[in-house]
């Protein structure tokens, strides 16, 4: 992946990123070519074109108006005006239901392109109704302080994993939020023991107590960082164990060393190649999520039928702008 990601930085330069689409494509094949299932191949059917017009689209139909929107904004109220910032507030909230929409359809587009036996998979149910849980859900975040979290986790998951589908047949998934409540607590608490000494510093307002809260967060810090990613092990762990297509049960083995040494050294990765490496970095998370992921049990293949749904003619521009897809 080391060459493909100099050809693509190199060639996404001198065409000013239009490369990038066609770039990612070909790293989307051979990622999904690599992947193996009952010894048969993924194979990936999407084009750099699809994602490029998807992303055109997108700019017309959203940035523009909002580029615009933002100028009136300044030229009726003035620049930083009390209206003028209030009228952004509107924007924020269309954005955080428009990450939703960007989620869903991005899933939705990587399953349609997506073959496995010659069958197409593909999503039975709403972009813009999952946008809207996403975004009220997602206030659900501010009264609770947070606790809703692992709810809301679970609620997203199980509306994706149950409207995703291999041909004519539907994945599954009947998962609660009680087993991460407790991964959830403790994280929740390493976050809280950071911010004690902050409160405290700015009640008091000296530089003695400024001080003493900046040497107590440093190796609070490190403990909740290890504590969140203890939670996202043990959520994924648990999502994927409670996932079922027809007769076969997923099983997913992270631990919390390996995902720490896999995010450190792609961390490095990036940073020590100023993110031209990003093809290597997303094959390694691929390999590390593949070689742990296990699919037991039977399923009647000849069962299954190729789906009949339409195909989009674009590619997920949304998530493009939103920058909320992995691959």
């Amino acid at each position: 992946m080391g060459g493909l990601s100099l050809k693509i930085w190199i060639l996404t330069l001198i065409t000013f990123g239009i490369y990038y689409f066609w770039g990612k494509t070909e790293v989307r094949r051979r990622l999904w070519n690599a992947v193996r299932l009952n010894g048969q191949p993924l194979e990936y059917t999407g084009t750099g074109k699809e994602l490029f017009l998807g992303f055109l689209i997108v700019t017309v139909l959203i940035f523009i108006p909002v580029i615009a929107y933002v100028i009136a904004l300044q030229v009726i109220f003035g620049p930083d005006s009390l209206m003028a910032n209030a009228g952004l507030i509107p924007l924020y909230l269309v954005f955080f239901y428009l990450t939703g929409v960007a989620i869903y359809r991005a899933q939705r587009y990587r399953l349609r392109r997506t073959r496995w036996r010659g069958i197409r998979g593909t999503m039975s149910g709403n972009p813009w109704r999952f946008g809207w849980t996403y975004f009220w859900t997602l206030l659900t975040l501010i009264p609770t302080l947070g606790w809703s979290s692992p709810w809301r986790h679970v609620k997203l998951a199980r509306i994706l994993t149950n409207d995703s589908r291999l041909g004519s047949r539907n994945f599954s998934m009947e998962a609660s939020a009680r087993p991460l409540l407790a991964p959830f607590a403790l994280m929740w608490a390493s976050w809280l023991l950071i911010a004690a000494p902050w409160i405290y510093a700015a009640a008091d307002e000296s530089k003695k107590s400024a001080l003493l809260a900046l040497g107590l967060s440093a190796p609070l810090v490190l403990l909740a960082l290890v504590l969140s990613i203890r939670y996202q092990v043990r959520a994924a762990n648990y999502l994927a164990g409670q996932t079922r297509f027809e007769g076969a049960v997923f099983g997913l083995a992270l631990t919390i060393g390996s995902l720490i040494g896999l995010i450190v050294t792609n961390l490095l990765i990036a940073m020590f190649t100023l993110g031209i490496f990003t093809p290597v970095i997303q094959t390694r998370t691929a390999r590390y999520i593949i070689k742990r992921l296990s699919i037991n049990g039977v399923v009647n293949l000849a069962a299954i039928t190729q789906a009949t749904d339409a195909l989009e003619r674009t590619g997920e521009g949304l998530a493009e702008a939103f920058d909320v897809d992995m691959f």
